[in-house]
């Protein structure tokens, strides 16, 4: 992956105001974000990209992906898409968790499970590392 059109990603500073921080006082780069882009602006983007596949039909592929990979975590199928990252659940628990595993015999999930969390792993391998050091070097960064 490249950046296209060597668009710079915009990097300010923030100041922590939290006074009982013992960073208190210190700035921190912070990434500007853009708008969001809806999934109707993503296939246009994946169209724009001298894709034989119309805007239509990469929505259609797209719109079922957010269909489909909701309901393979529901069923505890982690969904590896291949140069992105893997998507996985995670249980958060109440209570900060059961104090033995006796504890486990009269309890249900529902009374131990707060929610389930759906995590992201990002690609790490060689040729499609995005990880947080490895992409930073394909981003191009302005103050």
């Amino acid at each position: 992956m490249s950046t296209v059109n060597n668009i710079e990603l915009k990097v300010n500073l923030r100041k922590n105001n939290n006074e009982k921080s013992d960073q208190f006082g210190k700035y921190y780069a912070e990434l500007e974000r853009k708008r969001t882009l809806s999934l109707k602006g993503l296939a246009k983007h994946i169209s724009d990209h001298g894709s034989i596949f119309t805007r239509d039909v990469i929505e259609g592929v797209l719109s079922k992906l957010t269909q489909c990979v909701p309901e393979l975590l529901s069923q505890g199928v982690p969904v590896k898409l291949d140069g992105l990252g893997t998507f996985y659940p995670t249980a958060e628990n109440k209570n900060g968790g059961l104090e033995s595993i006796e504890a486990a015999k009269n309890m249900s999930p529902e009374t131990q499970v707060e929610g389930i969390r759906i995590r992201f792993q990002a690609e790490g391998s060689d040729l499609d590392n995005i990880t947080s050091k490895a992409f930073k070097e394909k981003c191009s960064l302005d103050l």
